[in-house]
This record gives structure tokens, sequence and C-alpha cells, in this order.
């Protein structure tokens, strides 16, 4: 059995590196192991390293994934059949092959039952790997069945409900916010977690949201810049994050302007012009929504917003101590 593993890794690690050349040995081997499971029906590693060398295990899914549609989530299968069949006997019989087990063949039945429209069987498999010791182990598994439930009560009626959005947002809100690896935002999810609590109208924890992105980006600024060495990299990589800051501070008072809170949206707005630099005939600029408060242009703000973004010369003039005392502040807001 030993020996099965590592040639099953072996063709697993074949598809992983394969470039986009290499679909045409895909398709091929993809055909030799089915002419060989023909003879040996029950054979995992041949079962596994054909659910690995078709796409279906990386299906993209995020929680606007829609159910009952399989036109191209099927890869080298020809019908639904012949992967329910390979999952149900890896499942059936516990099958471990290195890092892939019960709890992610059930997720993937799971998506596979999603896609052919039968959702409650797609919920049923989901939660049942959810709380299997495998996908408590693997965050990265752990991920993707919570997105997978996710996008179930997103989707589950043809217009959201209150209840479907809270359990959306519940499990997206489980799935670790860095998820994709990205360095350009603190959460993957950022998107999913604001639409949902706009829905439902939780505007206190949306406030504490955007102050969550605030202090992130702020932290790591931060540590980028007492932590490298001065570098021109350094200096950008720096004023890259101290940007980010300051245009997180700039979406809250956005967002103030939008629900109508115009106090608090102008004081935010107002501080924020001690830590801009000024234009080209000196004057400091007030940033957005001040297109509605103090008729500032959009086209004006980007531009300048855009010069502080890319200025590298910029860092000699941060003071420390007044932006810690702003963001500090917020919190209080």
């Amino acid at each position: 059995m030993k020996l099965k593993i590592i040639i099953c890794f072996f063709f697993i690690s074949l598809n992983l590196v394969a470039q986009p050349g290499d679909y045409g040995y895909s398709e091929k081997r993809f055909a030799e192991l089915t002419e060989k499971l023909k003879a040996e029906p029950n054979n995992y590693d041949l079962i596994c390293e054909r659910i690995n060398l078709s796409s279906f295990n990386n299906t993209y899914f995020d929680i606007y994934k829609k159910s009952g549609n399989l036109n191209g989530e099927l890869s080298y299968f020809k019908n639904a059949t012949e992967l329910f069949d390979d999952l149900n006997k890896l499942i059936d019989n516990n099958v471990v092959i290195g890092k892939h087990n019960i709890a992610e063949f059930k997720m993937l039945r799971g998506r596979l039952y999603y896609f052919s429209g039968d959702i409650d069987k797609a919920l049923e498999g989901y939660l049942s790997a959810l709380y299997l010791n495998d996908s408590l182990k693997n965050q990265e598994l752990l991920d993707d069945i919570n997105i997978s439930i996710a996008a179930y009560y997103y989707n589950l009626e043809d217009s959201l409900t209150e209840e479907n959005a809270r359990q959306a947002l519940k499990y997206v809100t489980m799935i670790n916010p860095n998820s994709c690896n990205s360095n350009q935002t603190p959460d993957c999810f950022e998107r999913e977690k604001k639409e949902l609590l706009k829905f439902l109208k939780e505007e206190k924890k949306l406030i504490e949201y955007h102050k969550e992105l605030i202090f992130s980006e702020y932290n790591s600024y931060i540590k980028a810049k007492n932590g490298r060495p001065r570098t021109t990299d350094y200096i950008y990589n720096t004023n890259e994050l101290y940007f980010r800051t300051l245009n997180r501070i700039n979406e809250l008072a956005e967002y103030f302007d939008e629900v109508g809170n115009h106090q608090k949206s102008k004081y935010l707005t107002e501080q924020l012009l001690r830590f801009l630099p000024p234009d080209n005939n000196g004057e400091k600029y007030t940033m957005f929504p001040t297109e509605k408060i103090y008729g500032i242009a959009g086209e004006e703000y980007s531009k300048r917003f855009f010069k502080l973004h890319h200025n590298k010369d910029y860092e000699s003039t941060w003071d420390y101590q007044e932006i810690t005392n702003f963001v500090e502040s917020i919190k209080k807001i």
C-alpha cells in the first residue's frame, strides 16, 4: 500500500505543477485511468489520482457561486455519476491518502450535490465534513468547507433573507481572513462581510469592522516603519502601508457620510488633512466624501491621493506620534 500511495502522490504532483500545455497529457492520462478502473473498480489509488487529475477539487468557490449548474465543473468526467461513484467509494471505505481524507472527500461530494441541484444533501455533506478532526486540523480545508456553507445560505432563495444572510455571515466570519494569501488586504472577505452587514443593517458592527481594518493596516505600517532596513523598497512599502491606513480611515468617513452621520464624517475628513501632503500650491486638500460636504471633485481627490501614494520622499515628514494619536482616537468614535 505504501508504494501505491507514493505512486498516487507522484501523479498528483504532476497535476499540481502542470502547465497549460500539459492539458493533452492530463486528458490522456485521465482516459487511461478510466480504462484501468474498469478492471480494478476498487483501486483507491487510481480513484484518488483520477479525482486529483481533474480540476473539480480545485473549483473556485465564493459565496456568489450558485447551485444547479454542472456546466464547466466536471472537468474530464463525462457525467456526475462517475464522480459520485469515485467519491462514494473513498468515503464509504474511509480512505486516507496523505493529506487527502474523508473530510475532504465529503466536502467535494457536497459541492457535487450543490452543482447537481441537490442542495439539502450538499449542506448535509458540508456539515458532516465540518466537524471531523481531519478538517479541524486543516485550516485550508476548513476554509473550503465554510465558504461552501456560506454560499449555500447566500443562494438558498431567489432573494436573500435576513436569516440566510446571518448564516452566510456566520460562516464567512469563520474563514481565515488571509486565506487568499494576499498582502493587499487584511481580510480576503472584506467585500462579503461589508455587503452582508449592510444588508442586515448592522451599523454598529460595520463601524467596528471598518475600525478593525484601519488598525490592521496601521499595525502593518508600524511594523514596516520600525522593522525594515532603510532602502528604496522599504520607503515605498512603508509609504504604501501609510497610504492604505489613511485610505481605510477615509472609507470610514465615507460610510458615516453614507448613513447620514455628517458630523463624524466631517471630523475624520478634517483630521486626515493633517497627515496629507500639500497640493502644488502648497495648500492641504480634503478627501472624499467631501464632494458632498465641501464640494471637492472626486477626480482631483484621486490625483492628489495618488501623489501621496507614490511620493517616496514624503516619509521624512511623517510624525509617528501624531498619526498614532489620530488612529487611537478613532477607537472612541
